[in-house]
């Protein structure tokens, strides 16, 4: 609940930015997450004690430069130019994805109950996507 509460803030805030670069958007978003996070890691881990082979520095390293640094940043340009309601129902893409990259990479088996699932969230991105839907049910600004 409290990470859905979080999620919803942060769309919220975003969509509140004054207009400028997604780069600086979101390099001050990181810079103030590290603030955040540095001294929660210090009191709840002992990050002293990690020992990180080559390849999982490089693998930390490319993490935090593509996922939080780029994904975050053309998150950000999404957001703004389709909404926040838009950008959010993008995250029902994550399983779907997973599924696949399990599937393909990691020779995982489908059961009929992901298939089902899937599909569920497929015919749930494309019935938001229907013009006046949300109107016709009475939701106020769409779905």
């Amino acid at each position: 609940m409290g990470a859905a509460l979080s999620f919803a803030a942060s769309l919220i805030l975003i969509k509140r930015l004054p207009p400028i670069s997604s780069v600086l958007a979101m390099r001050n978003v990181l810079f103030i997450a590290t603030i955040i996070l540095i001294p929660l890691s210090l009191i709840f881990d002992a990050p002293w004690t990690i020992r990180l082979t080559l390849q999982q520095t490089i693998a930390v390293i490319v993490l935090g430069t593509v996922q939080a640094g780029i994904v975050y940043m053309l998150y950000y340009i999404l957001i703004n130019r389709t909404g926040a309601t838009f950008a959010s129902l993008t995250n029902y893409l994550v399983p779907l994805f997973g599924v696949i990259l399990g599937t393909v990479f990691l020779d995982e088996h489908l059961k009929w109950s992901d298939i089902a699932a899937l599909l569920l969230i497929l015919i749930s991105l494309g019935v938001n996507e229907i013009k006046g839907w949300g109107k016709e049910v009475g939701l106020k600004g769409g779905c």
